[in-house]
C-alpha cells in the first residue's frame, strides 16, 4: 500500500514539473541552466569549443532532451490554456524595453557601419587618409565568454528569487481564501439559529472585510479602503477600521473578540481561533514580502553587468554575421532585457497578482456557506426535533 502511494506522489510530482505548474519546476530548470553553463565553460576551457560549436557537435540525445522540455512547456497550451505567447506588440513588458532595445540597435547600427565603411576604404579616402583605421572586434572564447557564463548564473539567480518571492505571496492569498472560508462555515454551523444572528452576521462582515483590508494594505493605497468597504460595515465599524494604523491586524483583533463575547463552547473556540492565527500568519509573510525586497544593490548590479554585455555584443558578433548583427542583437536584448524585467516585476508581487479575484473568492465562498445553512436548516431541525 505504501509503495502504491508512493508511485501515485511520484507520478503527481512529475505530472506538475512537466506542466511547469509550482515553484519546484521553475528551481529545476533555473539549477539545470546552472549545470549546463558550468559544464560548457568546462568544456570550452579544455577544448576551445565555443558554446555554438559545441551545440553544433551535441549529441543526439541532447536535443531529444531539449525537446521534451519544450514540449513540457507547451503542456498548457495544448491543453487550451490561453497564453498570449506573441502578442509582442501588446506586450507592457516589450514596450517598456523599447528604450534599452533602442540603445543596443544604436550601438550594433554604429559598428556594423563602421566596419562597413572600413572595409570599402571610404574611411582611408574620405576622412583620413593618413589615420589607421583599426578594426574593433572582440574574440568571443576570452573574457566575453566567461561573463556570458558569469551574467547567466546571475540572471538565474535574479529570477529565481523574485519567482520564489511570487509563490509565496500566493500561497499566503490561497491560505488566506481557505481559512476565511472555513472560519465561514465554522460560523454558521456553531452559531446557528435567529438568537445568534447579531454574532453571527458580525463574523460573518469582519471576515468579508478581511481580505479587502489586507489587499489595500500591501498596495498601500489606504485612501481607497473607504471606498472598497463601503456597504460592508456600519458607520462605527467603518470609522473604527479607517482610523487603524494596521487596518488587517484591527480585522483579526475584531474578530478574536467577536468570538470571544459568543455563546460558542471553548472547544469550538479553540478551534476557530486557531483559524484565526493562520490568517495573522499569513499576515505576517505578506507583510514580510513586502518589507524585505531583494537588495537594491544586486538588482542594480544585474542590470549595469547586463547593459555592459550587450553593448559588447556587436562587437563580437560583427566579423561572423554581419549586418545581420543589427536584427539579431535586436532580439538577443528583448529575451535577455525581458528576463530581467521579469524578474523586477514580479519581486513586488502584490502588485501582479490579482488580489480582487481572492477577495471575490472569499465573498463567494462566505456567501455560498450562508445558502447552504439555510438550506440546510430545516434538516437539521427534523433532526434535532427543533432544537438549534
Amino acid at each position: 500500500m505504501s509503495q502504491l502511494l508512493l508511485c501515485v506522489v511520484l507520478r503527481k510530482l512529475l505530472a506538475d514539473a512537466m506542466k511547469f505548474n509550482g515553484p519546484a519546476p521553475e528551481l529545476i530548470n533555473g539549477r539545470l541552466a546552472m549545470i549546463g553553463i558550468l559544464a560548457a565553460a568546462k568544456h570550452e576551457a579544455e577544448t576551445g569549443a565555443t558554446v555554438l560549436q559545441q551545440a553544433l557537435q551535441a549529441s543526439p540525445w541532447l536535443y531529444a532532451a531539449l525537446g521534451l522540455w519544450v514540449y513540457a512547456s507547451m503542456v498548457p497550451i495544448l491543453k487550451g490554456v490561453r497564453h498570449e505567447a506573441f502578442g509582442i506588440l501588446t506586450s507592457r513588458i516589450a514596450r517598456g524595453l523599447f528604450g534599452p532595445m533602442s540603445y543596443v540597435a544604436s550601438i550594433c547600427f554604429g559598428v556594423c557601419l563602421y566596419h562597413s565603411l572600413l572595409e570599402y576604404n571610404i574611411l582611408q579616402q574620405w576622412v583620413a587618409p593618413d589615420l589607421d583605421w583599426p578594426t574593433i572586434n572582440l574574440n568571443s572564447s576570452g573574457i566575453f565568454s566567461i561573463s556570458t557564463f558569469a551574467l547567466s548564473l546571475l540572471l538565474v539567480f535574479r529570477t529565481n528569487s523574485s519567482y520564489e518571492r511570487w509563490w509565496e505571496a500566493r500561497d499566503c492569498w490561497r491560505m488566506i481564501v481557505n481559512e476565511c472560508t472555513h472560519l465561514a462555515r465554522q460560523t454558521e454551523q456553531w452559531l446557528p439559529g435567529p438568537a445568534s444572528e447579531p454574532v453571527r452576521s458580525a463574523l460573518l462582515r469582519w471576515l468579508h472585510v478581511f481580505p479587502i483590508s489586507l489587499m489595500v494594505h500591501l498596495r498601500g493605497h489606504e485612501e481607497d479602503l473607504r471606498q472598497e468597504v463601503q456597504g460592508l460595515l456600519p458607520p462605527d465599524e467603518l470609522e473604527l477600521l479607517l482610523r487603524a494604523q494596521n487596518p488587517p491586524l484591527l480585522v483579526l483583533s475584531a474578530i478574536g473578540q467577536i468570538m470571544a463575547v459568543s455563546e460558542m463552547r471553548i472547544e469550538s473556540k479553540t478551534h476557530m481561533d486557531e483559524s484565526v492565527r493562520v490568517l495573522q500568519e499569513s499576515l505576517g509573510s505578506c507583510e514580510k514580502l513586502l518589507t524585505t525586497p531583494i537588495p537594491l544593490s544586486y538588482t542594480r548590479h544585474t542590470g549595469r553587468f547586463l547593459v555592459l554585455w550587450l553593448t559588447c555584443l556587436p562587437f563580437v558578433i560583427w566579423q561572423e554575421l554581419g549586418w545581420l548583427s543589427v536584427p539579431i542583437s535586436m532580439v538577443v536584448s528583448f529575451l535577455l532585457f525581458g528576463i530581467e524585467e521579469i524578474g523586477v516585476q514580479i519581486e513586488e508581487p502584490f502588485g501582479i497578482l490579482a488580489l480582487e479575484s481572492y477577495c471575490d473568492e472569499v465573498k463567494a465562498g462566505i456567501n455560498q456557506t450562508t445558502a447552504d445553512a439555510n438550506a440546510l436548516l430545516p434538516i437539521t431541525l427534523k433532526l434535532t426535533g427543533g432544537k438549534t
